[in-house]
């Protein structure tokens, strides 16, 4: 215990020498007492008033108490559809059954925490989703307890997983170990089915889809099969005849299907065999694409040659509906045609060039930078030319374009980069798109914004080096899809300036079955600003009739609204509102994929979740194991953490003290008495 003070102890020492002085004047200039007498009352009034003053500068006691936490542990269960298709199901019922009353008496020195995943993290039970992403949710649990001992998380899981990254790279960075209940069918039984489609979402009227088909067959050596596609009118397009010599049997088809209408084209790829396999949802798959008219020009601007010129270029050059322009030379940039421009350099002609053309314009600024020339357009105010290594992070509530949740959690894992000093000025026009990161101190400062200013579509990236995400991302991840996906989306969003129509309705690129997606919604009013004051109402229409009736919820001057259980197909849609004396109305035509992801392999991952252990520090175990399991917890030595809690307490608040005082001076008066001085 020790005793701390408001204000200055040191104060003590005026006030004893003030309270002495007066004493010696009281008693000892006029000695009425003897010798003795005189020192004893001196004494007792003294330390009777220096403890008041010690009481006014107001002592605390302050005592320190300290507690050994528990250490954590996690259970993790696997709750995603493919969870469902193993055949020892019956035996994960009771085995879970059991658990949470055995692990919270053989495990009483644990703080135990449980949770279940798919898609993401949840603390209750959820429904089966269509979608696994074990690193997510093994990530969050770490951020979770970050700071706090975490003795070990078990993991209950079969290892499939069809978003995120790989699991391997989570268990090798990790701090506590993974022990892992192995989960699902040891072999494989007889399988052939569609492995993979990769093909583009759109394309310009007049050329031709490449539709890259992997097809695989396990444990069907002598089997032969037929490969067909079709249209959406049932009319074969394709047909291939395929036999499988070998054990892991895989082969790669590519077929080209030519865009002659224009719109939302959708197929069907099946594959027709003899004998059903042990796994016919993987058999047939639902493509879709559009098919535009128009083949929209983007262009490069950058005299000077940078990294982050080629990486940009390869993020955006697969849209097949979009024309790359790349030019060095101001002489040689076309904006007549032009339907976005991305500049890496500019001067006060050319801003005013581009808003003059109302050009949407995505600004990627330098240290060298003019960065004065864009405060016409609200741009760059309050940064400076100083550079500084930023991290990014996205945007919560981003209502420009949308991003997934893989996007979202690759960025603060990105490399940082040369980013723009200063805090740049949000005008209300704008949203943020990325935020600043200093180190490990998240900021609120804007990296990136965007948005529409008067109807022109602009956007800010404040710094450079962006180059080093692609690499990172193709180094960890063996592809660039989420870099390649951000910047699309982003030119996209800037590309989708409508000039003419007012109303745009903003659908999710990719729509699943069972899966819950967003629509956004714009209204432009005749002076060219948003606003959502009227009432907007969505209609479906089904392939078979059936119809469904939506209304927009308001947000900011935004619409939004969310699109759940709808059937695999293509839809029809008509968004409608009346905003003053003017009717406004938009159709076009969605599709919503099949989602069979959890069903297209079921192999259970054993190899990767021993893998997952080993590399942790853990170990893994069959499911009929867990008893074994449950001991080995028990007997784990796990780090415990002391907590230090400080308590303050006044003094004033002890009444023992109080007494002290007043027997000190009642003493005094009593002796003064006694002695014959009233």
């Amino acid at each position: 215990m020790e005793i701390t003070f408001s204000y200055s102890p040191w104060y003590l020492v005026p006030a004893a020498l003030l309270i002495g002085l007066g004493l010696f004047f009281y008693y000892f200039r006029k000695p009425e007492y003897s010798k003795s007498q005189i020192w004893t009352l001196a004494s007792l009034r003294f330390f009777g008033l220096l403890l008041l003053c010690f009481f006014l500068l107001k002592p605390q006691t302050v005592e320190r108490e300290v507690q050994a936490l528990k250490p954590r542990l996690i259970f993790l269960e696997d709750v995603s559809r493919s969870m469902r298709y193993h055949q020892d199901s019956l035996v994960l019922d009771s085995m879970l059954a059991a658990w949470s009353d055995q692990s919270e008496s053989q495990l009483s020195k644990y703080q135990l925490f449980s949770y279940v995943f798919a898609k993401s993290l949840e603390e209750d039970s959820a429904r089966e989703s269509e979608f696994t992403n074990i690193y997510q949710a093994l990530d969050e649990v770490q951020d979770r307890f970050y700071g706090e001992p975490l003795a070990a998380t078990v993991l209950l899981s079969d290892g499939i997983y069809n978003q995120g990254r790989n699991p391997l790279q989570f268990a090798a960075q990790t701090n506590a170990p993974l022990y892992i209940l192995k989960y699902g069918n040891r072999e494989q039984a007889r399988d052939i089915g569609i492995e993979a489609l990769r093909y583009n979402k759109s394309l310009s009227l007049g050329r031709k889809l490449s539709l890259e088909i992997d097809l695989a067959a396990r444990n069907a050596v002598g089997s032969s099969f037929k490969l067909e596609i079709r249209n959406s009118d049932e009319q074969l397009v394709h047909e291939a005849k395929f036999s499988v010599n070998r054990e892991d049997w895989l082969e790669s088809q590519i077929v080209e299907i030519a865009a002659e209408e224009e719109g939302l084209q959708s197929y069907s790829i099946a594959l027709i065999q003899a004998t059903a396999d042990a796994n016919p949802s993987n058999d047939r798959r639902e493509i879709a694409f559009e098919v535009r008219k128009e083949a929209y020009a983007i262009w490069i601007y950058s005299p000077q040659s940078h990294p982050d010129v080629a990486a940009l270029r390869r993020a955006i050059q697969s849209e097949a509906n979009w024309e790359i322009h790349y030019c060095r030379n101001r002489n040689e940039l076309d904006l007549k045609e032009a339907r976005v421009l991305l500049a890496f350099d500019w001067d006060e002609s050319l801003v005013q060039e581009i808003t003059e053309k109302r050009i949407p314009t995505l600004f990627i600024a330098g240290s060298q930078s003019n960065l004065r020339a864009l405060h016409s357009l609200d741009l760059a105010k309050g940064l400076n030319p100083d550079a500084e290594e930023q991290f990014a992070l996205t945007a919560n509530n981003l209502g420009l374009f949308a991003l997934d949740a893989e996007q979202k959690s690759l960025f603060p894992g990105w490399p940082p980069i040369e980013g723009l000093y200063g805090n740049l000025e949000v005008p209300a026009w704008a949203e943020v798109v990325l935020y600043k990161q200093i180190g490990n101190v998240k900021s609120n400062e804007a990296l990136a914004i965007s948005g529409s200013r008067e109807g022109q579509r602009l956007g800010l990236f404040a710094g450079r080096g962006f180059w080093s995400w692609r690499m990172y991302n193709v180094k960890n991840e063996k592809q660039s899809r989420a870099f390649d996906q951000f910047f699309r989306r982003w030119v996209h969003y800037l590309q989708a300036q409508e000039r003419e129509e007012p109303l745009q309705i903003e659908f999710e690129n990719e729509l699943y079955e069972r899966s819950a997606s967003r629509v956004i919604a714009k209204l432009y009013n005749p002076g060219g600003n948003l606003v959502n004051e009227s009432d907007l109402s969505l209609k479906l229409s089904g392939a078979n009739g059936e119809t469904y009736d939506y209304r927009f919820s308001r947000e900011s001057n935004i619409y939004r609204l969310k699109l759940d259980g709808l059937k695999p197909g293509l839809y029809s849609y008509t968004a409608s509102t009346r905003l003053g004396d003017r009717d406004y109305e938009k159709q076009g035509r969605i599709w919503v994929q099949e989602n069979s992801l959890e069903q297209q392999d079921l192999r259970a991952r054993r190899e990767m979740l021993d893998a997952m252990a080993s590399q942790s520090g853990g170990k893994a175990y069959e499911l009929k194991d867990w008893p074994q399991l449950l001991t080995d917890l028990s007997q784990l030595e796990a780090p415990q953490q002391l907590n230090e809690r400080k308590i303050k307490r006044e003094l004033l608040t002890k009444w023992e003290l109080f007494f002290v005082v007043l027997i000190l001076i009642s003493l005094e008066w009593f002796l003064r008495k006694y002695w014959g001085r009233y």
